[in-house]
């Protein structure tokens, strides 16, 4: 058996080890968890919006089809 594989057989063997002997939690999930994941996935999908825009706009500007080719910023770094 190769290194890597001893190694992935190790640490397998030590997770399912530690996984026997789980105990009850004995938690709960506050109401604020449920807007915190809806408020995650909100932003996640508005800030894929604006890449997809952003990456839509450029791929129009180089077939020519419009879109705005030039910007206020030359790459000159901010003073």
């Amino acid at each position: 058996m190769n290194r890597i594989g001893a190694g992935v057989l190790t640490i397998t063997s030590i997770a399912l080890f530690i996984l026997s002997w789980e105990q009850p939690a004995y938690a709960y999930i506050d109401p604020g968890a449920g807007s915190l994941l809806l408020q995650v996935l909100m932003g996640g999908l508005a800030g894929a919006a604006v890449v997809a825009k952003v990456y839509w706009k450029n791929l129009m500007a180089r077939l020519g089809r419009g879109g705005d080719t030039t910007s206020d910023d030359h790459g000159e770094p901010d003073t």
